[in-house]
Parts: structure tokens; sequence; C-alpha cells
């Protein structure tokens, strides 16, 4: 749909199959998710890679949602290994309350790093796997 491989869902046609987990349609189901595991929550960070570019979708989708909830959302940029710590840092510093982290190979390979990153700030995440945290304690 958004990247144009499918018509519908519903009706994806042609000869493409697979499954994905990276559905822009779960992006809401991911902040509410944070909403009922941070009651007070208020503001989402949403670390991203601008690289990747699926990212400004996620970002639009995470913002509809957030409106929905009266959630305010902000992105933060990763576009290296080095650049998710500087970022979710950032996020510290703008009194971000919770991150959810667009589905995405680099975040997703460097996961354990990751996870202890989250750890070590005292954030909660939504993530789009179970296994994309296996560092977070």
């Amino acid at each position: 749909m958004g990247s144009k491989l499918v018509d519908s869902l519903a009706r994806p046609a042609g000869n493409l199959t697979g499954l994905s987990n990276f559905a822009l349609e779960v992006t809401r189901k991911r902040i509410e998710l944070l909403r009922a595991a941070v009651p007070s929550l208020s503001r989402v960070g949403l670390l991203i890679n601008p690289n990747v570019p699926s990212s400004r979708r996620y970002i639009d989708s995470s913002e509809d949602a957030a409106t929905q909830l009266g959630l305010a959302v902000r992105p933060f940029e990763a576009r290296s290994l080095d650049e998710i710590d500087r970022a979710l840092a950032a996020m510290v510093a703008a009194r971000v309350q919770a991150v959810s982290i667009n589905p995405e190979g680099m975040f997703f390979q460097n996961r354990d790093s990751l996870g202890r990153s989250l750890s070590a700030h005292r954030l909660p995440a939504c993530v789009f796997s179970r296994e994309t945290l296996v560092g977070a304690h």
C-alpha cells in the first residue's frame, strides 16, 4: 500500500507473497501500548533512521495516532549505530517518556546495544518484534 507493492491488504493482487510485521497499520497499536504501560504518558520519541524511505510514513502515521490519543510525538534521528545513543540521550533531554522504534534493519541488527541503551536511559519502548530488544533488562 504505502510502498506501492500491493493495491490493498485485503486484495494484494499480483505475484507478491510474504509476511511483514512492519505494517504502518499497527503504529497506532504501538502508541496505545505505550500509553497503557506508562499511564501518565504525554511525550513519545520516535527513533528513526532518516535514510530509510519508510521513515516519513512512519512519522506521519505515529503523529496521526498520537493526535487521536492526545499525545505529542517527536522524531529523533539515528543514521548509524554511533548515533543511536546520542538520539536516546536527546530524548531524555527532551523529557520523552517512552520510545517507539521505526521497523528498520539497522535497529534490529543492533538490538543488543539498543536494548542496553534504552535500559541505561530508563526509556520504555515499543518495538516491531519481541526479538528486537533482546539486550533490554
